[in-house]
């Protein structure tokens, strides 16, 4: 993502680095003076960096000032930094006693403090006369070499200062790694304890020098002769062949996604990462403040309604979490405040994504939560809809329901406000639409809509307070496919915790062609996986009252075989030997018993097949099977089949 590779001849780029003038003493009573794009200490030589330490007597005409030694210190702060990553540098040490070259970063802005407080990253360091040993360092306000305690190697490595080598360091958010020549040297891991031991989660900037002397190099003296340039010779060589920085590229995310946060391309804001106490472990992002976000790629395969799901913690009253697009708001969900940092809810929501490999940003719009990963989910067909997860609105506002099972709903509903829902309509036909309301005003008036256009209007009750949430229900012709409905309040003074829709009177040659099986009954989920099988069909017969009851689940008959025993014929698939046929009984739609395969038996629970037809040419064929007891066994009692269907 950056780099210099020093190429050609000449200045150094000052597109790229930042030099920095230090005078004799000021850092670790080193001797040289720090010099200004000055060739004779800093230059491109033939596409290497040289930063050469000199014994030269140099006169500085701004300050009227003869120095003994001269060197250059060059570093990226402002121009480039980085947070997480690797970095790397190939270079060739300087030779001579005296001379202290290193590698190293600093934090760009200081956050907790000044030096050793806010983390130092030491990726090379030499003393010439220490001959081919290198030394990696780190220090923080725990762990430094003031207090013996710094984080550290040395090692003795050959050749450092007759070839070139690479000197590289990799920086995650739970641990840093030293590497030479690609071999690892050292390491430590972030313990989560506070930025005394780890304050390296903010971004770093790059700085290469050339030091003489001073209380490390110069321990063994300085060797003047090499240093020394009088006549034509030249000084010591600090010999740099390229600086090379990465950020971590984490893969594009395919939908159905689970990310984890901490795995962010780009961010903003002093978010810091913690290790996590949710289901497990690993870490979060935390510290997340207004304005603070996180930045994450994806491929959508087509634009289309999601479901996005965010795992949050909260102990500050929550905040809003934007989901959005090259700054652009693409949805906004309320965060709960749950209770603790580290108790962790999902809250979901549905947002609609354009087709195509783009950059989404997790943004807070309103800070005070923690993340520890989130999913986007091809949205399930909704049949019951939570009220929170509309796609777009007018004038409404999310609260905390107080109802069974907790969540949030709609409140603040006045006259002429909307919620609009993605929904998919399995087949066309009649619906019980059923709305979860409480109102305290003398209820309203809800209409269902879809373009403008209405479909049914409900009247809302006053159930006694804006709490007290009652059941209501209505019948609706709704039409097969994707779509948008509109909750409307024509009569606004109600509250909304969810609503929903139940198929009532199917269109059942839609029904095959929708799922490619046929036969009578409906659909649903009853198995309650939070997915929807292929299909699931229900059969009901009432021995005591064998005429259709719309009333009750349910809403078809079931022929009689020979006058006693149930039967029914249904087509399915043979063309797809992963696709499961299990026979299911009930008698209150609630527990349901495996009806197995007993041809011309008696027992309880099973089943004759009567026919099975040959191959329609499509991949299925019609099967007809029946109750191996006749309807005296079932007398007085509501009896279902079931075929459940799974793949």
């Amino acid at each position: 993502m950056w780099s210099d590779e020093f190429d050609g001849n000449g200045e150094l780029d000052q597109s790229k680095w930042n030099f920095e003038s230090f005078e004799p003493g000021a850092n670790n009573n080193e001797l040289q003076k720090y010099t200004w794009n000055r060739t004779e200490n800093c230059r491109r030589q033939d596409g290497v960096l040289v930063l050469e330490g000199r014994r030269d007597w140099w006169f500085d005409q701004g300050n009227d000032q003869t120095y003994e030694y001269t060197s250059a210190r060059i570093q990226t702060a402002g121009k480039f930094s980085i947070k997480y990553g690797k970095i790397e540098m190939r270079a060739l040490m300087p030779w001579a006693n005296g001379s202290w070259p290193a590698f190293w970063m600093m934090p760009q802005n200081g956050l907790y403090g000044g030096w050793p407080d806010s983390g130092e990253i030491d990726i090379l360091e030499y003393v010439g006369w220490d001959n081919d040993v290198a030394h990696v360092n780190a220090h923080t306000k725990d762990h430094n070499f003031l207090l013996g305690t710094n984080y550290g190697w040395s090692g003795w490595v050959g050749g450092l200062e007759n070839s070139y080598h690479t000197y590289t360091v990799e920086w995650w958010h739970d641990r840093i790694d030293f590497y030479i020549d690609g071999v690892w040297r050292y390491g430590f891991v972030n313990e989560d304890t506070g930025p005394g031991q780890w304050p390296f989660n903010s971004e770093f900037f790059i700085i290469l020098n050339h030091a003489i002397g001073g209380d490390w190099g110069g321990v063994m003296g300085i060797d003047t002769g090499a240093y020394d340039t009088a006549g034509d010779n030249y000084g010591v060589g600090y010999f740099v062949d390229y600086v090379r920085a990465y950020k971590w590229d984490w893969p594009d995310h395919d939908i159905p996604a689970h990310v984890e946060a901490e795995r962010y391309e780009g961010y903003g804001g002093d978010i810091r990462e913690q290790k996590c106490a949710d289901l497990g472990g690993g870490w979060n992002v935390g510290y997340i403040d207004t304005g603070d976000y996180m930045q994450y790629r994806f491929n959508v395969p087509e634009s289309a309604w999601y479901q996005i799901d965010y795992r949050v913690a909260s102990d500050s009253s929550g905040g809003i979490v934007t989901l959005g697009k090259g700054g652009v708001d693409l949805k906004q969900t309320a965060i709960p405040d749950t209770g603790g940092w580290q108790d962790w809810e999902t809250v979901s929501d549905l947002v609609w994504l354009e087709e195509g490999a783009q950059m989404l940003d997790v943004y807070a719009t309103s800070g005070g939560w923690n993340l520890n990963h989130f999913k986007i989910l091809p949205a399930p067909p909704a049949t019951h809809v939570e009220a929170e997860y509309y796609a777009h609105m007018w004038g409404v506002q999310d609260e905390f329901s107080e109802d069974v099972g907790g969540g949030q709903s709609i409140g603040y509903i006045d006259n002429g406000d909307w919620m609009s829902f993605p929904v998919e309509v399995p087949v066309a036909g009649d619906y019980r639409v059923s709305y979860r309301v409480a109102s305290a005003e003398g209820g309203g008036t809800i209409t269902l809509g879809r373009d403008g256009v209405d479909i049914v209007q409900t009247s809302a009750p006053d159930t006694g307070g804006w709490k007290n949430w009652t059941t209501i229900t209505d019948t609706a012709t709704l039409e097969k496919g994707s779509q948008t409905l509109t909750v409307f309040a024509t009569v606004g003074g109600w509250n909304l915790n969810w609503w929903s829709f139940e198929l009532l009177d199917p269109d059942y040659a839609a029904w095959e062609d929708t799922y490619g099986i046929g036969g009578a009954g409906r659909s649903g989920n009853s198995d309650g996986d939070q997915w929807g099988n292929e299909a699931e069909y229900y059969f009901g017969y009432d021995p005591t009252n064998p005429s259709e009851d719309p009333a009750r689940m349910p809403s078809t008959w079931i022929e009689t075989s020979g006058g006693s025993f149930p039967a029914f014929t249904f087509t399915r698939r043979i063309d797809a030997p992963e696709v499961n046929y299990l026979v299911e009984v009930s008698e209150d739609l609630t527990t349901w018993s495996e009806c197995l395969r007993d041809d011309g038996g008696s027992a309880v629970n099973s089943y004759t097949q009567l026919s099975a037809s040959e191959d329609h040419g499509d991949g299925s064929q019609t099967v007809r099977i029946r109750y191996n007891l006749d309807l005296s066994a079932i007398s007085g009692k509501m009896f279902f089949f079931r075929i459940r269907v799974s793949e």
